[in-house]
């Protein structure tokens, strides 16, 4: 056509598009990115992985067995309360009777 100048370049045509798509080359560097990509995600699913096998897993076993010993310390000390309790009264009723015959004593000796 008399407007089209020597120095203009056709647009390509979608089948050019389509083929520098497909090339092999970028086949290639799409599936090398693709690997990366998998690569990298298969690394954090490793280190999640550690983190909870060694530091979550490993805390919240601990804090179970804080609770546990929690647990039995509040039982011994209600039982030795029970035995203060139990004490107490036992002193109170010997000195109760140690006054008692002391009393006693004293009305004797009188």
């Amino acid at each position: 056509t008399p407007e089209e100048s020597k120095d203009d370049v056709p647009l390509p045509s979608k089948d050019v598009k389509e083929e520098q798509d497909s090339c092999p080359e970028n086949e290639l560097i799409g599936e090398a990115e693709e690997e990366e990509e998998k690569e990298l995600f298969s690394l954090w699913i490793r280190q999640v992985e550690i983190f909870f096998t060694n530091k979550l897993f490993p805390a919240f076993e601990h804090e179970i067995v804080l609770r546990d010993k929690r647990q039995e310390i509040k039982k011994q000390d209600a039982e030795l309360a029970g035995l203060r309790v139990i004490q107490a009264e036992e002193l109170k009723r010997l000195i109760a009777e140690k006054e008692a015959e002391e009393e006693a004593k004293k009305q004797e000796a009188a």
